[in-house]
C-alpha cells in the first residue's frame, strides 16, 4: 500500500484529494485494468425505464383508450356543496 505522505504528494500533483487517489488505487487493484478508472455516470441509464414493464403497458393502454380514442367523453361537472361561486374572492 502507498504511504500517507506519498499519497498526499501524488494527489496534490494530479489535483485530487488523497481519498480520491486511494479509491482509484482500490478500484485498480480490484479490476486490474486501467479502464476501471474511467469515471462512470451516476443515476439512471438512458433507455432504462423507472416504471416496471407491466405498469408501462397499463399506462399506454389507458392513454390509447381514453385520451387517443376517436370518441371524446365528457364528464358532468361535479358540484361541491358549500363551495363559494366566486373563488377569486378567497385570494
Amino acid at each position: 500500500m502507498v504511504g500517507r505522505e506519498e499519497a498526499e504528494r501524488r494527489a496534490k500533483e494530479v489535483g485530487v484529494d488523497p481519498a480520491t487517489l486511494y479509491r482509484w488505487l482500490q478500484r485498480y487493484k480490484t479490476y486490474e485494468v486501467v479502464t476501471a478508472l474511467i469515471p462512470q455516470k451516476r443515476g439512471w441509464k438512458e433507455g432504462k425505464g423507472r416504471i416496471p414493464p407491466y405498469a408501462e403497458e397499463v399506462i399506454e393502454q389507458v392513454i390509447r383508450d381514453f385520451y387517443l380514442s376517436a370518441r371524446i367523453q365528457y364528464y358532468p361537472a361535479v358540484r361541491v356543496e358549500g363551495l363559494p361561486r366566486d373563488v377569486s374572492r378567497l385570494s
